[in-house]
C-alpha cells in the first residue's frame, strides 16, 4: 500500500498534490476538515481529485527440483602389481597365496539447474476523487489543520483509479557445477588354486581387499538474473578413507620362457561405498568395481 492509503475508509492519505486525514470528529461524521490541495485545477465538476502513490504489486513464480544426478560407470586406468608363493601339488594343480597391488584414478563432472523464478513488481499510481457534495471549496492551494475548524470533505474517496508508473520483469536462475575426483590404492590378499599343462595355466583367486580411497570434490552454483551471474558460492572438501571388501579373480596365464609368462585377468571387486559431503550437497559412489588387465611375470 502506498502513501494515498486503502481504498476505503478514513486513513493518512498523503498525495502529490494534497492530502486528506481523519480529523478528531472523524469516527463520527465520516468527514474531515483536516485536508489540503495545490491547485484550482484538481477541482473538476462536483468532485476534488488528487494523484498519488498507490504502493507496488510484486509476484513471484518459482520452481526447484532436488538436483538428483547420476553418474553410471566411472572408468579408469592403472598399473598392478601381484606376488605370488606358490606351492605346487602334483604336475598340473598348485596353490599360492596372492598378494596384490591395484591404483586406479577416477573423475567425474555433472552440471545443471535447479532452481528457476520468475519476479515482477509493478508501481502503481492512484487518482482518488472526493465528491463536494455542493461545497465551494476555498481557492488553491489550501491546507487545513487538524484542529481546524474548516470546511468538511468525506474522509474516503468515492472512487479510485489505478494506473501503472513502471514495471519490472526479473528471471532468476541457477547453476551448479560438481566435479569429483577419486585416487583409489587397493590391497588384496588370497588363496589362488591353478590348473596348468603345457605352456598353459588357468587360476582362479578370491580373498579381502583394503581400499584406499582419496577423492577430492568441488561444487560451484551461481545464482543468475537476467543472464548475469550476480552471486556464486564455491565448496571444496579432500578426505582419506580406508574402506574393507573382498575380491573374486579369474586369470590364464602362458609361459614364454621358463621363467617368464603373460597373463590376462578378469576379477570383481566388493567394497563399501563412499560417502562425501560437499556443502549443501552429498556424493555416494559404489565402489563394487569390474577389472580386468593384463600382466607379464618373472618366476623366482
Amino acid at each position: 500500500m502506498g502513501s494515498a492509503g486503502p481504498d476505503s475508509g478514513a486513513a493518512l492519505r498523503s498525495y502529490r498534490n494534497g492530502y486528506v486525514n481523519p480529523d478528531p470528529n472523524t469516527p463520527i461524521t465520516g468527514s474531515t476538515w483536516f485536508w489540503g490541495y495545490e491547485a484550482d485545477s484538481q477541482l473538476q465538476g462536483n468532485y476534488l481529485v488528487f494523484q498519488g502513490d498507490g504502493g507496488s504489486v510484486n509476484h513471484t513464480e518459482f520452481t526447484s527440483t532436488s538436483g538428483d544426478w547420476s553418474e553410471e560407470n566411472l572408468d579408469g586406468f592403472g598399473p598392478t602389481l601381484q606376488a605370488e608363493w606358490i606351492h605346487r601339488l602334483n604336475v598340473e594343480w598348485s596353490w599360492s597365496l596372492l598378494g596384490s597391488f591395484f591404483y586406479a584414478q577416477f573423475d567425474a563432472e555433472q552440471s545443471g539447474s535447479t532452481f528457476a523464478a520468475t519476479h515482477t513488481s509493478q508501481v502503481r499510481t492512484v487518482t482518488d476523487s472526493y465528491d463536494l457534495g455542493g461545497l465551494l471549496p476555498p481557492a488553491g492551494p489550501y491546507y487545513g489543520d487538524f484542529a481546524g475548524p474548516g470546511p468538511t470533505l468525506p474522509a474516503s474517496p468515492s472512487s479510485r483509479v489505478y494506473g501503472t508508473s513502471g514495471a519490472e520483469d526479473d528471471r532468476y536462475s541457477n547453476r551448479v557445477r560438481q566435479s569429483f575426483e577419486l585416487n583409489l590404492l587397493t590391497f588384496s590378499l588370497g588363496p589362488t588354486l591353478e590348473w596348468h599343462r603345457g605352456h598353459w595355466g588357468i587360476q582362479a583367486s578370491a580373498g579381502v581387499a583394503v581400499n584406499v580411497a582419496r577423492w577430492e570434490a568441488s561444487q560451484q552454483e551461481s545464482l543468475i538474473k537476467n543472464g548475469e551471474e550476480i552471486k556464486s558460492w564455491l565448496d571444496r572438501d579432500a578426505q582419506t578413507e580406508a574402506l574393507f571388501g573382498g575380491f573374486l579373480q579369474a586369470a590364464v596365464h602362458r609361459s614364454l620362457t621358463n621363467d617368464w609368462h603373460v597373463s590376462a585377468f578378469v576379477r570383481y571387486d566388493w567394497s563399501q561405498g563412499l560417502e562425501a559431503h560437499i556443502g549443501p550437497s552429498k556424493v555416494n559412489v559404489d565402489l563394487d568395481a569390474l577389472t580386468v588387465g593384463v600382466m607379464i611375470g618373472k618366476t623366482f
